[in-house]
């Protein structure tokens, strides 16, 4: 590949003579002239310092990461795949936000951790209405109804629930959900939950539509959930 030095201010007429760098390839060319200014005067900046990782982005078509909000300084060539895969179904802003604050990115869930994330204060404020959603059943009450049926009631958690009826129960969850500890956003790559313990309680929601509910709520003995840790996307520290 011929080295060729090129001027720190770059005009949109001597773009022809920039693509020497890629020995006169006209798709290459073609690429570069498919940027605006802004965007070709932050490319230079880039391949100045990572003539690799300039190439990278113009094969990869990431042009629309080539604004000034992002560093992309700072992330790999992997990142920057990821990246231009959330855009298929995110803003660039918005995927920035989410690549920033989560991990176990995927299709499938990327919509539901950006509702998580762009709500994360009201949650660590205790803003956020908490309701019971319908979980995986028809309804809301046929919901409560079997979490009860099935922790309440079972012969080795009713000893821990203190012989609460159904109605204190849906109570019992709502009002201690702003209690728990451990606070974590997770994702099985699909639905997203927000989960953690009062004592040894575990209460774990999510989203349906536009409204969190409460999914279930059980005693567990250990006090451990440790398939979170493995569906790790971020965590949450409610305000005391």
């Amino acid at each position: 590949m011929k080295s060729f030095i090129v001027s720190p201010i770059l005009s949109r007429k001597s773009t022809a003579k920039y693509v020497a760098w890629v020995n006169q390839d006209k798709y290459k060319n073609h690429l570069l002239s498919t940027l605006t200014d802004p965007q070709l005067s932050y490319f230079i900046i880039i391949f100045y310092q990572n003539k690799s990782l300039a190439e990278h982005i113009l094969f990869k078509k990431l042009f629309n990461i080539l604004n000034e909000y992002v560093n992309i300084e700072t992330y790999s060539k992997t990142d920057l795949n990821k990246l231009q895969m959330l855009t298929n179904y995110v803003s660039i802003q918005e995927a920035v936000l989410i690549y920033q604050n989560s991990i176990n990115i995927t299709k499938y869930n990327v919509r539901k951790l950006l509702q998580f994330i762009k709500d994360k204060d009201k949650f660590i404020n205790k803003e956020m209405n908490i309701v019971w959603g319908p979980g995986n059943h028809a309804n809301v009450e046929e919901n409560i109804n079997e979490h009860y049926k099935k922790h309440v009631l079972s012969n080795w958690e009713a000893q821990y629930w203190k012989s609460l009826n159904c109605e204190s129960y849906r109570d019992y969850a709502i009002e201690s959900f702003y209690k728990i500890k451990n606070v974590m956003v997770h994702s099985n790559g699909k639905n997203v939950y927000l989960s953690g313990f009062y004592g040894n309680v575990f209460i774990i929601g999510r989203y349906e539509d536009d409204v969190f509910g409460i999914s279930s709520c059980y005693y567990v003995e250990s006090g451990v959930k440790c398939g979170r840790e493995r569906d790790f996307c971020f965590e949450i520290v409610f305000n005391n």
